[in-house]
């Protein structure tokens, strides 16, 4: 009968850690896709970026025989710090989004390996 109950307890509780498991490796999937995506959203920007800047140094460059070279230095600084601003947005999302993936995927584990090593503590103590 104890034997029995000890079973059934196994795995019920072996049915619980799979599920935990394929929870943990849901959550893990969509954080993994979560920051791929934000890298693909900042290298599509960043070559948007690229683009404009191309296009823009052309209406500059037609614009060189009719405007000021101050005028010039101040759009291209303009470009450049738009150029970082960009970076510096999509960098903090990035690290924000592989800050909580870490939290939530090392918590979650942390859960795991403790309620295993409370039930191998139980097996123990009714062993005895």
């Amino acid at each position: 009968m104890l034997q029995f109950d000890i079973d059934a307890y196994m795995q019920g509780h072996n049915s619980y850690i799979q599920q935990e498991e394929s929870r943990v490796l849901e959550v893990e999937y969509r954080w993994e896709f979560e920051i791929n995506d934000l890298q693909t959203q900042l290298e599509f920007e960043l070559e948007y970026f690229d683009e404009q800047t191309e296009f823009e140094l052309f209406n500059i460059q037609n614009m060189t025989q009719s405007d000021s070279s101050w005028r010039i230095q101040e759009l291209e600084l303009q470009y450049q710090r738009d150029i970082e601003d960009a970076k510096m947005f999509h960098q903090e999302e990035y690290q924000r989004f592989e800050f909580d993936y870490q939290i939530r995927v090392g918590g979650t584990l942390t859960i795991i390996i403790m309620v295993k090593l409370l039930v191998l503590n139980q097996m123990v103590i009714t062993s005895l």
